[in-house]
Parts: structure tokens; sequence; C-alpha cells
């Protein structure tokens, strides 16, 4: 999320200078004076990002300020163009110096919310994927286990299945201790009993079958 917004004025004999902070955060003079500089050619966004600095940027070439968004090091700036642009035109809409300190603090205050909440629906469907992942893992585990207690044949081909997804008979003889021919004609009864489907050679489970 944003950490900090700042306003770099021109000054005719220093250059760069800060106008405006928020919160009190630092910002390198070599780069306030990169950013005046690079603005006075190009007013659009620019994106900055050095070792201990990450900010995007916009020139307001009506009242020569340069308004900086500092961000953490892992964001996307493309990310924040519209709070830099709604920050820009508050910088042009507020003249007064207290009105444009108390608009700037409530839009970055906002910001952060926005970002806090995204960052938190985020976190939330990240748990969630974990949770699901766990629960499959847990699944396949308990399948494997089956699978090795198991005694009866086509208990055994339905526990692969789902533990595996669809094969071809062929396949099937990696877990189950049974000549292929035998499996096959498990197979062709397990079909018969509308328990499997063959299609083009793989077999397919069709129903929810309870394993005696």
């Amino acid at each position: 999320m944003p950490e900090g917004i700042v306003i770099i004025d021109w000054d005719e004999f220093e250059g760069g200078v800060v106008s405006f902070k928020y919160p009190d955060i630092e910002v390198p003079s070599n780069l306030v004076q990169l950013l005046q500089i690079s603005h006075s050619f190009n007013p659009g966004l620019i994106t900055i990002q050095e070792t201990d600095f990450h900010a995007l940027s916009i020139g307001n070439e009506d009242l020569q300020k340069v308004i900086v968004l500092i961000l953490n090091k892992f964001e996307d700036a493309s990310d924040f163009t519209e709070i830099i642009y709604t920050i820009n035109k508050s910088v042009s809409d507020h003249s007064e110096s207290q009105k444009l300190e108390n608009e700037l603090t409530r839009i970055f205050g906002l910001s952060q919310s926005v970002f806090k909440a995204r960052e938190a629906v985020l976190t939330k469907l990240a748990n969630e994927v974990t949770e699901l992942k766990n629960r499959e893992i847990d699944l396949k585990l308990s399948l494997e286990w089956l699978l090795l207690n198991e005694t009866s044949p086509e208990n055994q081909i339905i526990l692969v299945l789902l533990r595996y997804g669809s094969m071809q008979c062929s396949n099937l003889t990696k877990y189950i201790e049974l000549p292929e021919t035998e499996i096959q004609s498990l197979l062709n009864e397990m079909e018969t009993k509308k328990i499997l489907e063959n299609r083009d050679g793989f077999y397919f489970l069709l129903i929810h079958y309870q394993i005696s």
C-alpha cells in the first residue's frame, strides 16, 4: 500500500524542493532533483525504482509541481495511477495550504483503507486455497491408505480411479496385483453394472459408488 505523498516545487535557486510530505518521510535530495528534472521534460506518469525507493510521480505543469506517491518496493506502480491522478486534481483544486493538506491526508487515509481491504481479501483467498489444497492432500492420502488395505479387486479399481483419475487397463496393473486379463474382465463387469464407462480405452467412474 502507499507509504506517503510528497509534493515537489520548483525553486529557481535550489531547483526541486519538497513543499509537502505526509506522513513525515524522507526523500533523498538527489531523487527530488531527478524527479523535478525528469518532469520538466515529461509531465506524464513516471515510475522510479531504486534500491530503497519506489515511487509513482506525475507533473503538474500549470503549478510547476511534481506529485509523488511513495510505494513499497513490492508494489506494482500501475495499480496506483487512479490515486495519483486524484491527488494531482486535488492539488490543482485547492490553493489554500491547510485545505490541501486536509484533502491529501484524507486521500492518503482512504488509499490505505482500500489497499488494506484488498490485502485482507487476498489473504483470505490465499488461506482458503491453502485449506482446499490441504484437504485435497488429506483426501489423496486417505485414498492411498484405503487402497493399500483394500482386498476386493473391484473396490481397488474404484479407489485407483478416484485417486488418480481415468486410466487404461494397462495402467491399472501398476496398482492392482492381478494379470491384465483379469483386470480387463473386472472392468467389463463394472461397465455392465454402470459403475464405469469406457471412453476410447479410458475408464471413468460414472457414479458415487459405495465401497462395501
